[in-house]
């Protein structure tokens, strides 16, 4: 539109994280940001022209404790970009050849005391 908007937000939940289960961690909590700037929910926004809103919901909790993953879907998904090299080691326990995501099997055995 041409004329300014007013949008008022509801995201309620964006503020609570999805608490995981049988061990996994929580989800990531959401953000809502207007023109690159933190706002809250529940109230009505003026929107110019140009204004852009951005929305990051929230993540859903794991299931199962993160170094129970299978090493070799926690080397995926960092050759996908879905997970850090420093996630999968902090987290999942999981040891790659620095630079390549390929999975060191005897460190990330050591490492988990398996």
């Amino acid at each position: 539109p041409s004329e300014p908007i007013v949008e008022f937000l509801v995201g309620g939940s964006l503020s609570f994280a999805a608490k995981g289960l049988k061990g996994g961690h929580s989800g990531a909590v959401g953000s809502i940001t207007l023109d690159g700037e933190k706002i809250g929910w529940g109230r009505p926004y003026l929107l110019h022209p140009g204004s852009r809103i951005h929305y990051r919901t929230p993540g859903g909790g794991g299931y199962g404790p993160p170094c129970e993953r299978p090493p070799e879907l926690v080397a995926k998904e960092v050759m996908d970009g879905l997970v850090s090299e420093r996630t999968a080691f902090d987290v999942y326990k999981v040891v790659l050849q620095p630079g390549t995501s390929t999975l060191d099997t005897a460190a990330t055995r050591k490492l988990r005391g398996t």
